[in-house]
């Protein structure tokens, strides 16, 4: 019986030592997914204020006069 409470005592430092790694991960991996979430809808919102509203009365405008071009892209953009 002595062994197993002496191994029991040797390997609870150990225990604590690798639940407090796992804990750790555990917490950095929280971090990362809720930054990979989050940055997107902040960089989208704050950086491309678009104007749907204008798009769409842009688009569906009937002026004749809208001169159209292709940038690098080959997408077609207007005037």
């Amino acid at each position: 019986m002595d062994d197993i409470s002496r191994l029991l005592q040797e390997a609870k430092p150990l225990y604590l030592q690798r639940k407090q790694i796992r804990n750790r991960v555990k917490y950095h991996c929280m971090v990362v997914a809720v930054v990979a979430i989050f940055t997107p809808i902040f960089i989208h919102t704050h950086q491309n204020n678009i104007d749907v509203g204008a798009l769409y009365a842009e688009l569906y405008s009937t002026d004749t006069n809208t001169e159209y071009y292709i940038d690098e892209f080959d997408a077609i953009g207007i005037i």
